[in-house]
């Protein structure tokens, strides 16, 4: 069930108020794309989450949505939609905060990783925290790189571990090490006229990535992917790596993970071309407009050590 409708108002303008309810359901609404599974997700009627949706809209006297398959925001529903993963993250957050206090722990670090460094470095840094911090809790996920940098900055996780990115305004970063990002090929027939061609081959191949930008943001000259032929978005690391082992796509993936599941034999990495290998800073990072709770802040502190031993 939802929280009630009247404990949670959130202020917009001296007369106009939106409660926890209504954002919870305009943002279910766009991530479930449709009226029917947002009705699902937040357990109502369909009619009741477009009333809901509706009397958000009288409230705030504009449409948010254009009733599409599926339904689109409008610019004044994407600044909605912004606000309400911001409020609703932050209220989440606090919740699991205070359940874990109040089950006797020293609390709860919050934070969301890359794959990659979720497997080679997160687990030592949590062991290396648990020894002096053996009751603390913990709340992981892994995202893809962008979408970390979006969940810390609107507060649905206090820490983000992965690689930075050019823009990371309003984001407090502290460098833990250097990631080797190799771009790969399968050992399929078309690798001797990669080597013959160079970059005029690509145009033949499909590259597999974890993120592409929106349809509809500005499109910039000079782009990796203007090489390829196509491009295939796939958040899953695993599968990125079993497409170019089988000479389906090439794509970028970190040289430590590639070494580590052995596909060495399997792969040949396109280090020779201009940009066949990207070098990426990792590390953690934090919002800059909230307080860093004191046990996230230690585990900050911890991971610090760790990478200056």
């Amino acid at each position: 069930m939802l929280p009630s409708v009247k404990r949670h108002l959130f202020i917009v303008s001296f007369d106009l108020l939106m409660t926890d309810d209504e954002l919870q359901i305009l943002r279910a609404v766009v991530d479930e794309r449709g009226f029917g599974r947002a009705a699902k997700r937040v357990h109502l009627s369909q009619s009741a989450v477009s009333q809901a949706v509706r009397r958000l809209e009288t409230e705030l006297g504009t449409t948010l949505l254009d009733r599409g398959r599926p339904p689109t925001l409008t610019a004044a529903g994407l600044r909605v939609y912004d606000h309400a993963v911001d409020v609703l993250g932050r209220r989440d957050l606090l919740a699991r905060q205070l359940g874990a206090l109040r089950d006797g722990g020293v609390g709860i670090v919050s934070l969301a990783a890359s794959q990659a460094l979720s497997r080679e470095l997160l687990p030592e840094l949590v062991a290396r925290f648990v020894v002096n911090h053996p009751s603390a809790a913990f709340q992981f996920e892994t995202l893809p790189s962008r979408q970390i940098i979006a969940a810390v900055a609107d507060g649905r996780f206090e820490l983000g571990l992965g690689p930075f990115a050019r823009a990371m305004a309003g984001l407090v970063v502290h460098p833990l090490g250097k990631q080797r990002m190799v771009l790969y090929s399968g050992r399929s027939p078309r690798l001797s006229l990669l080597r013959k061609e160079g970059v005029s081959a690509l145009a033949r191949e499909t590259l597999v990535t974890s993120h592409l930008d929106a349809p509809t943001a500005t499109r910039r000259r000079g782009l990796l992917r203007e090489h390829f032929g196509a491009v295939w978005v796939v958040q899953s690391l695993d599968l990125r790596l079993s497409l170019v082992r089988r000479g389906l796509a090439v794509g970028y993936l970190p040289a430590s993970i590639v070494a580590a599941a052995g596909a060495r034999r399997d792969l040949v990495a396109l280090d020779w071309l201009s940009f066949g290998v990207i070098e990426r800073t990792f590390g953690l990072f934090y919002s800059s407009r909230r307080t860093l709770p004191p046990l996230a802040e230690r585990f900050l502190e911890s991971a610090r050590s760790a990478s200056r031993a």
